[in-house]
């Protein structure tokens, strides 16, 4: 009785140690395991609650178009010794009408360097302040606003007809011209300078907004892509880079 009763308290105890030891090892590969598929999952649901239903910003939909824009327009060899934007294949032939109704070609303004400018009247904030950064550098000493002809080419024609654009364009700098035309030819110009541009649909045919790439091009007379000024450039860099280009002419 004495050798059975041992017997089974040397049992007993060999279970309760080894059940112990089982549960430590457990636990222990658990807390280093990785998390499982739903956790992972049910993580990120969380972080992202505060972008479910929001609805994308004019100013996020054309930094993401701004993004296309640089990619397409980005030049196939880098020479460190040369600006970015040296080499860049943007920039060429359009055919379209100004706002005074008459038609112009990308050779209307042979003996001037040219700001181009993508945008449309509808536009709620990127296209006023690019317009208003334009309007201050051509105001800025030491700029010869003559020598220059500022374009905004419209991505939006089925509203921005020629007298639309003309009384926009009103609250700008003079020298300002608005161009338009029909859908094929401002296709060929936002393809000429790799701009994206497309609808964004709104409440009805009247109500939208368009994402677009937000550049302002500097053009040489002769058609050659000079730089290019982003949302963040102040006017005083653009006027600053503009006289830069006659610092050395009569």
């Amino acid at each position: 009785m004495t050798r059975l009763y041992r017997f089974l308290i040397l049992s007993i105890v060999g279970f309760v140690m080894g059940a112990g030891l089982a549960y430590v090892q457990v636990k222990r590969e658990a807390q280093n395991a990785p998390a499982t598929v739903i956790e992972v999952g049910e993580k990120a649901a969380e972080e992202s609650k505060t972008d479910i239903g929001t609805a994308p910003t004019e100013m996020a939909l054309n930094t993401a178009a701004d993004d296309v824009g640089a990619a397409e327009a980005a030049p196939v060899q880098a020479d460190p010794t040369k600006p970015a934007v040296a080499g860049a294949a943007l920039g060429g032939p359009f055919s379209l009408t100004d706002h005074n109704s008459v038609a112009v070609t990308h050779e209307s303004w042979p003996d001037k360097y040219k700001l181009v400018f993508f945008g449309f009247t509808h536009c709620p904030d990127i296209c006023p302040a690019a317009l208003d950064k334009i309007t201050t550098a051509l105001k800025m000493p030491g700029v010869p606003a003559d020598r220059i002809q500022p374009l905004f080419i419209t991505i939006d024609p089925s509203r921005d007809k020629p007298e639309v654009m003309k009384e926009y364009l009103a609250a700008y700098h003079p020298s300002i011209l608005g161009l338009t035309g029909t859908d094929d030819q401002l296709k060929q110009a936002e393809s000429s300078y790799k701009v994206y541009a497309a609808k964004v649909d709104g409440a009805d045919a009247e109500n939208y907004t368009m994402a677009h790439s937000s550049y302002v091009f500097l053009m040489s007379p002769t058609d050659e892509l000079l730089d290019i000024f982003k949302d963040e450039d102040p006017a005083s860099l653009m006027a600053e880079k503009i006289s830069a280009r006659f610092a050395d002419q009569p």
